[in-house]
């Protein structure tokens, strides 16, 4: 908790995400939250080396937020009207992306940034409702069934979320599949990927829908080079029967929703895990749309570092997006100096101004201060041999634990792994088909890790907060997803 402006921010999230998109996700929290139903969210973003965010929430603020979530919520016809929503700016920002990446003019530089910005208070919205609306079914169902336990509330939800519907990452996997299954039909070897017409189509094609998955805010594009990579993998198993056990298994988890909730008849039940449901494929899907914007602006950014002998392209990430404009377009050299100044750095948003304001300096002292405090906290509280976390897929697995925090540490992992990170993201995807289960530090019932779990059908524990505090590599580990816990059993020495 810290006091600032005489109110009260309390620690929500951090992640891999740059200064230059907090320039948006702060402006369009405050003036564009309106687009989809919402109130205006207030948030502190802290950033430091111009890609490593934390995020603050003013305790009133987020509140209300929450209750504006809630009565969003209310409804399958307000539900269905927030899908449309989604899909109508996402589908606009996926068209500036495009313009952008291909001609970065000063026109199509203001197309994105305002695209951009209406698309941004849709990124918190999806994190909100999985957290809250699971809250309150795992109410409800504690109203309803008394009797149940927490590990058993979990599962019922867990059963009774499932989306109806692959998410993007999903239909890239299906995509490989496809590629393979074709591949080892026409008896075409891994050693001859390279040389063959019709691969090089097949992954072109690919490359072109699904390129930008993996890059999230701050990571790389998978190149020509990783889909051969992956597709080589994929060959070493049979292509067709893993598509077709990978539909099945989505289409068996569909009917076991439906029937779970038959048997309920309950009316609120119902609607939350209808919202879950929904919740989690927009949240997918904006995350998508996100992707592809975070890759759209790089020609741009490495023009820039070209024209003023920039270190790297990735220093245009700790300036604003009013400050890339003014800096390119209208030839403000003095925006230059600002990068310096940035290495740690803040923005709140000016409500009389009506702009995002940024800190440095002793404004951002209580928030660092607050920052190492809770990590000192997971130390000193933590249990050294067991961790608790919620259930986002059933089951049980004994392994080594394995801490990979982002791609430099893909290298290390090994087939049956435990996957520990503190949440995944979709270029973790090709580890999480060779792990034998899955525990993060944060995320809910709608998030990345619990997603790919129900798809790929394996353990996973979500929301621990201190698994890769904890646990070191190598460390032989038992994931009860039954139970919602992991246990230390032998350390590595």
């Amino acid at each position: 908790m810290v006091k600032f402006q005489g109110k009260i921010w309390d620690l929500g999230i951090t992640r891999n995400m740059s200064f230059f998109h907090g320039s948006f996700d702060v402006g369009g929290r405050a003036v564009e939250s309106r687009i989809f139903g919402t109130r205006p969210n207030k948030i502190f973003y802290l950033v430091i080396n111009g890609r490593q965010s934390s995020i603050f929430f003013e305790k009133e603020s987020l509140a209300l937020y929450y209750q504006r979530v809630e009565k969003l919520c209310s409804s399958l016809h307000s539900l269905n009207k927030l899908e449309k929503t989604y899909k109508k700016y996402g589908e606009l920002l996926l068209k500036a992306s495009d313009n952008l990446e291909r001609d970065y003019s000063h026109t199509n530089y203001k197309f994105f940034a305002r695209a951009y910005l209406y698309l941004t208070p849709g990124l918190f919205l999806t994190s909100a409702i999985g957290r809250h609306i699971h809250h309150l079914l795992l109410q409800r169902i504690s109203e309803l069934f008394p009797d149940y336990d927490s590990q058993r509330a979990d599962k019922l939800v867990n059963d009774i979320t499932y989306p109806d519907s692959h998410t993007p990452i999903v239909l890239s996997q299906i995509s490989l599949l496809k590629i393979g299954a074709t591949l080892q039909k026409n008896k075409i070897k891994p050693s001859n990927l390279k040389i063959n017409s019709q691969v090089t189509r097949a992954i072109g094609n690919h490359l072109r829908l699904y390129r930008f998955i993996p890059v999230n805010f701050n990571e790389e594009p998978w190149s020509e080079q990783d889909i051969l990579s992956q597709l080589r993998d994929l060959l070493s198993k049979n292509c067709a029967q893993e598509l077709k056990k990978l539909v099945s298994n989505q289409r068996d988890k569909v009917r076991m929703a439906q029937e779970v909730l038959e048997k309920i008849k309950d009316k609120k039940i119902r609607l939350m895990s209808a919202v879950l449901q929904k919740s989690t494929l927009l949240n997918e899907y904006r995350k998508y749309c996100f992707c592809r914007a975070s890759l759209a602006y790089r020609p741009l950014f490495r023009e820039i570092a070209k024209k003023y002998n920039l270190k790297n392209w990735q220093e245009c990430w700790k300036l604003t997006s009013s400050e890339i404009e003014s800096l390119y377009y209208f030839r403000d050299r003095s925006i230059i100096k600002k990068i310096s100044r940035r290495s740690t750095a803040a923005m709140t948003f000016d409500f009389e101004r009506k702009r995002p304001l940024v800190h440095t300096g002793n404004n951002l002292k209580p928030f660092l201060k607050e920052l190492n405090k809770k990590e000192a906290e997971v130390s000193v509280n933590a249990d050294p041999d067991e961790l608790n976390g919620t259930i986002a897929n059933t089951g049980k697995v004994r392994g080594s634990a394995r801490i990979i925090i982002g791609r430099q540490d893909f290298h290390k992992f090994k087939n049956k792994d435990i996957l520990v990170t503190a949440m995944t993201s979709v270029d973790f995807v090709p580890l999480m088909e060779r792990a034998s289960a899955f525990v993060t530090n944060e995320g809910g019932i709608t998030s990345h890790a619990s997603i790919v779990s129900r798809e790929l059908n394996k353990p996973c524990l979500i929301g621990t907060r201190i698994a890769t505090q904890i646990l070191k590599d190598g460390d032989f580990i038992e994931v009860d997803a039954f139970k919602g816990v992991v246990r230390i059993l032998k350390r590595k020495r």
